[in-house]
């Protein structure tokens, strides 16, 4: 079984289902289980400190290079060096520098150090320069957020098609047209929810995908958020029930 594909406007395909944030020393065994499974895109970070290991698991699997798609992520104290961020996590999937990145600073208050001299405007401008300049380090540039559903109507939709309701939860941005990064470093978890997904988006009709929409739109979604906190307005509530923290 293969990925669905989503295409992007940058005229590149990304495979829709991919791996995400495991702990150290973890990353590696996951990326090749999920890679051997059928997955083609896993989603790395500076700040997850796991880029070095995504390199380990994509030599150990066999898998070419060329069929894998590697999303990672501009920090917020990089937004004056695009293009040096952008090396530095290549040489580390790669494996030409040592060591992983350093855990990223934060400031006395606790929240995490931003560089908040740049407008993100500005900072975008130079992810499209950046790519325009370097033809096969970046195939496309974009921005990620992580909505959860957390309700009823989530566990009622697999009854009309003998699913369960993580396959749902899976399926359901697929239909979107969203890429989903399922979490796991249990062997079967990462093979169930490659098949879960794969084999749920295109059952689950238009209702059925207003139905999860209606979910947001009630207030009963969670946000995903990384703590410790950014330190800036996100301009939504973000009440201790609105919040999974990370």
């Amino acid at each position: 079984m293969s990925s669905p594909l989503i295409k992007l406007n940058s005229g590149e395909s990304i495979p829709a289902i991919g791996t995400w944030q495991s702990k150290p020393n973890d990353v590696a065994r996951a990326v090749e289980a999920a890679l051997s499974n059928g997955y083609r895109h896993s989603d790395c970070a500076w700040t997850y400190g796991n880029e070095r290991e995504v390199g380990e698991g994509l030599r150990a699997s066999g898998v070419p290079r060329s069929e894998v798609f590697i999303t990672s992520k501009l920090w917020g104290t990089c937004h004056t060096r695009v293009e040096e961020c952008l090396d530095q996590t290549i040489s580390y999937v790669a494996m030409n520098a040592n060591g992983n990145h350093p855990v990223f600073p934060t400031r006395p208050n606790g929240n995490r150090d931003i560089d908040e001299s740049r407008e993100l405007k500005d900072t975008w401008k130079d992810m499209e320069a950046t790519k325009g300049r370097n033809i096969g380090k970046v195939k496309s540039i974009g921005v990620s957020n992580s909505p959860l559903l957390n309700d009823e109507v989530a566990a009622e939709v697999p009854d009309n098609y003998s699913l369960k309701t993580p396959d749902v939860l899976l399926g359901y941005p697929l239909a979107k047209g969203m890429v989903v990064l399922p979490k796991s470093v249990t062997l079967v978890r990462i093979e169930v929810n490659f098949i879960g997904a794969s084999g749920t988006y295109s059952k689950l009709t238009a209702e059925d995908v207003a139905k999860l929409d209606g979910v947001a739109a009630g207030g009963a979604s969670l946000r995903l958020l990384v703590t410790p906190p950014w330190g800036v307005d996100l301009g939504f509530d973000t009440g201790p029930s609105q919040l999974v923290k990370m």
